[in-house]
């Protein structure tokens, strides 16, 4: 008779368009784990790396799922035995004490950074925001206050130059990020876990690009391209205005020209060369490749000479004061069980 395997209970899901980190997970561990997954109607539905959405693939992999409409204590607590181990992959949910302590002392979060510093959510935005190739992959104890618990397992690394926007970051992740789970799975448990320096420590809130990702053109053409670049795949594409459209950048690169632009000329198309838009900005110019609608129709070319991209203030200021949280993204996704 076959020895009785382990439980162990992910929470979350993918990020869009991946299989990773959690079906892979799953898909690779199985043999050594009764694996269980709680997941939510954003994440049921998001589609996977071949396109086929979260539940197809679970489905199709026989391993077992559960939605949970809301968080239910008394649902996940049928599931947990002493041997049970808990982990949080991309999930949504903040838990309680309760549940936490259920788990006893086996309950972890996998955070894609290099905890305690880039804590909270749409850490790479913020990464590319901020110039930062310094990155990290952190498994830690779940504790009621987000990202704050022992670590019990990280990775450092640095990024390489030819990871320019998210997409390329998450594809540089996905190399390592499953093995460095289950090798603490497997072999990494017993290690003593390390507190986690508060000194170091930084926060930054969770990014809605059609909310936060409107390009202020009064910025310098360096730092508007770094924006557009922090907001392109996967998400949608930085947003901005044309003839009172609004409309997406993707694919930009800075260039530094030796005409010298009035702040007047900002966002003015200046030049159309090879199916690229060169476009006026305070210090250098803007070369943009890819341009779509609201409904990700390419439409560069259908963009004119002398016209110009803008944004109202009124949409710069609610960017900077309206915080964004995962209901909005859950609208987009939700379907019928």
């Amino acid at each position: 008779m076959k020895p009785k395997k382990p439980r162990l209970i992910l929470f979350g899901g993918n990020r869009k368009n991946e299989d990773g980190p959690l079906l892979e997970l799953a898909l690779k561990i199985k043999d050594r784990f009764d694996v269980m997954v709680f997941t939510d109607q954003f994440r049921i539905n998001l589609p996977t790396k071949n396109g086929e959405i979260f539940r197809k693939r679970l489905n199709e992999n026989n391993i077992k799922w559960k939605l949970l409409e809301k968080f239910d204590h008394k649902i996940i607590k049928k599931y947990i035995d002493d041997s049970t181990i808990g982990i949080s992959i991309g999930s949504l949910w903040f838990f309680k004490q309760d549940i936490i302590d259920e788990f006893k002392g086996n309950f972890f979060n996998y955070h894609n950074t290099r905890l305690p510093i880039e804590r909270g959510v749409s850490a790479y935005t913020w990464k590319i925001l901020s110039n930062n190739r310094e990155g990290g992959i952190t498994l830690h104890k779940i504790e009621e206050e987000l990202d704050v618990g022992d670590i019990v397992a990280q990775k450092r690394f640095r990024f390489p130059k030819k990871c320019l926007i998210q997409k390329q970051y998450y594809e540089f992740i996905s190399q390592i990020e499953v093995k460095f789970i289950m090798d603490f799975l497997l072999t990494g448990m017993k290690k003593k876990p390390m507190k986690q320096k508060e000194s170091e420590s930084t926060y930054w809130p969770k990014l809605d690009t059609s909310l936060h990702g409107f390009i202020n053109w009064d910025w310098t053409a360096k730092d508007i391209e770094t924006f557009i670049r922090a907001f392109d795949e996967p998400h949608q594409g930085a947003v901005t205005f044309y003839d009172r459209k609004r409309v997406h950048l993707k694919n930009c690169n800075y260039k530094k020209e030796r005409l010298r632009f009035h702040p007047f000329q900002n966002g003015l198309v200046f030049r159309i060369l090879k199916g690229k838009v060169h476009i006026a900005a305070n210090g250098g110019s803007l070369i943009i490749k890819d341009v779509r609608d609201e409904k990700n129709n390419e439409i560069i070319n259908e963009i004119r000479l002398g016209h110009r991209f803008f944004t109202p203030i009124s949409f710069l200021e609610k960017a900077m004061i309206v915080r964004s949280s995962y209901k909005d993204e859950e609208k987009k996704y939700s379907r019928k069980n």
